[in-house]
């Protein structure tokens, strides 16, 4: 199983809203959740490549795979905050390139520059979250949104809770190789 840090997760590292459940802990209850800052922001196997968000889009992913506080200082190829295109960044399919929402503030990316990125990378698939208007398979399906809050679903946000399933010893090859389950068939 892998759990990747979302933008939620890393209330501690930064101040992010809204961030009820954090707000709502005693000190005890902060102090052991607060390892959730120890997750990986991207997860990376033969072919596949996963994320909360979107992909970061740096040419030296080594940056990454321990990263320190400056990192929140870095941009990415789009003058974009790498730590928010990973974990804020949505798809959209109505934008040619990399742009910011001027509503939401969260970073847009479209299919062109996704499927370039992960062909640079030699990755046939982006397995993500964040965005449960997404949900499901986009960009000629190399892109799966899955999502597990019963909050999203019960608010109308998201149709189901699911996850993926991949064997990463054999590599991703593309979405025959992934098994989406919801969460209430486990």
């Amino acid at each position: 199983m892998v759990l990747l840090l979302g933008n939620h997760d890393a209330y501690h590292l930064r101040n992010l809203r809204p961030a009820d459940f954090w707000q709502s802990l005693d000190e005890n209850d902060y102090d052991f959740y607060k390892d959730l800052m120890h997750l990986p922001w991207l997860a990376k196997s033969e072919g596949l490549v996963a994320a909360h968000g979107a992909l970061p889009f740096v040419s030296d992913l080594q940056e990454l795979e321990h990263p320190t506080n400056d990192v929140f200082e870095k941009e990415d190829d789009f003058d974009i905050p790498i730590w928010i295109s990973v974990t804020w960044g949505d798809l959209n399919r109505r934008v040619s390139g990399a742009q910011m929402d001027p509503l939401t503030g969260r970073p847009q990316f479209g299919k062109e520059v996704i499927l370039q990125y992960l062909q640079k990378h030699d990755w046939n698939l982006l397995i993500r979250s964040h965005q449960p208007g997404m949900q499901g398979w986009s960009f000629s399906g190399n892109a799966l949104t899955i999502f597990t809050s019963q909050a999203y679903v019960d608010m109308g946000r998201a149709r189901e809770r699911s996850i993926a399933i991949v064997d990463l010893e054999n590599g991703v090859g593309g979405r025959d190789d992934v098994e989406v389950l919801g969460l209430d068939k486990l």
